[in-house]
């Protein structure tokens, strides 16, 4: 890349990063992963019903790691071997746990999407259904201290949300919120995204007894297992992922385009002072966005092409 095209590649690049939060696909900032966990307890089996929605750059190199042929895609195969195992690597971030007792969590159905983010990039949407199975079913004589926590990416900024529900049971505690305010973390409510919600665990009494919910099925995960491979998810659609653009740095792909934005041959001093500038005006500007406060971003680093 000459000297001429480099200040025009830099100034697309800053101007793609740097738009308003409420215009990208994650109003918190492409940088966030989000968690909702929808806690729902009856007398004889707790189901957790858990997203976790990954922003724009977190996709990215989740991504790549998906990618396990290298050649710059995320195919159906690969899609699928994730879902099957992507909970279950999950699950010990989660503790659940009846009068003190961690409970054991099962996976019972599973989804992984990419849905579309910002500037041609995409997002990752991980709903894992999860249920334990006490040892001891809730009793009449007492009520059932219940504690979970999520303790997943905990480095990470995000919206945190815990819902808790009783079907068939009495929830006893002070401001656990029945319904999810995002919609399961598909609509974020715009006067909270100054200060987000972060709930990273919770704790409450349950007993017998109490009005039994609908029947509820997550419309995005399906179940793992079945006969004949191929399982229907909750829609009666086959439960087959989609391929996406390539993300790593090969010929085509965003990461080798994301790259060339910033090689040089000449690595002179305009360059340096150049890079050092835009890494200051991004962070500047994720600083400045809902949620971001004190997110400082790293500079970027600019280096010569091998000759």
């Amino acid at each position: 890349m000459t000297r001429r095209r480099l200040p025009i590649a830099i100034v697309a690049l800053f101007v793609g990063l740097a738009v308003p939060a409420v215009a990208l696909a994650h109003p918190l900032g492409n940088f966030t992963i989000n968690h909702y966990a929808g806690i729902r307890v009856s007398p004889d089996v707790i189901r957790l019903d858990v997203v976790i929605d990954m922003a724009e750059i977190p996709t990215f190199q989740e991504r790549q790691r998906l990618d396990t042929d290298g050649d710059g895609t995320v195919g159906p195969a690969e899609t699928a071997a994730e879902r099957a195992v992507a909970c279950d690597r999950l699950a010990p971030s989660l503790n659940l746990a009846v009068d003190g007792a961690r409970q054991a969590l099962t996976t019972t159905a599973a989804g992984l999407s990419f849905p579309p983010g910002a500037g041609g990039l995409v997002t990752m949407r991980l709903v894992c259904q999860l249920e334990a199975r006490p040892a001891t079913p809730l009793s009449a004589a007492a009520t059932a201290a219940i504690t979970f926590s999520d303790a997943s990416f905990a480095e990470r900024i995000g919206w945190r949300e815990v819902v808790v529900m009783g079907d068939g049971a009495t929830i006893a505690g002070a401001d656990l919120p029945a319904a999810s305010v995002s919609n399961r973390l598909t609509v974020y409510p715009s006067h909270l995204l100054s200060q987000p919600l972060d709930m990273r665990s919770v704790t409450f009494g349950a007993s017998p007894g109490g009005a039994s919910l609908p029947a509820w099925t997550a419309p995005d995960a399906s179940p793992l297992e079945g006969p004949g491979g191929d399982v229907p998810d909750a829609r009666g659609l086959a439960a087959e992922p989609e391929s996406l653009p390539g993300i790593g740095a090969v010929p085509g792909g965003i990461g080798d385009e994301l790259a060339s934005l910033i090689r040089t041959d000449d690595l002179s001093l305009p360059v340096i002072l150049a890079s050092l500038l835009v890494a200051m005006g991004l962070g500047a500007a994720h600083a400045v966005s809902p949620g971001h406060g004190k997110t400082i971003v790293a500079p970027l680093s600019v280096r010569p092409q091998p000759g």
